[in-house]
């Protein structure tokens, strides 16, 4: 995959249910994302959204919860 990415785990329904409580210029700058893409994202209002979008959500929100756990 391109830019060293690797395929997310996560379904589309459990990122967006997850990024409902986030400030998403947040998420947006630690994922390397574009706001308006993830804010799109986020509301549904992207059905296909790009596998870069969803690559980096993804990593950033594994690598937020492997923090939480103390790993």
């Amino acid at each position: 995959f391109s830019k060293g990415l690797t395929m997310p785990q996560l379904s589309l329904d459990t990122i967006r249910l997850l990024l409902a409580d986030m400030i998403l210029t947040r998420v947006a700058d630690a994922a390397g994302v574009n706001y308006d893409a993830l804010v799109r994202f986020a509301n549904g209002d992207t059905q296909k959204p790009s596998f870069e979008l969803v690559a980096g959500v993804a990593k950033y929100l594994e690598m937020r919860a492997a923090l939480t756990q103390g790993e």
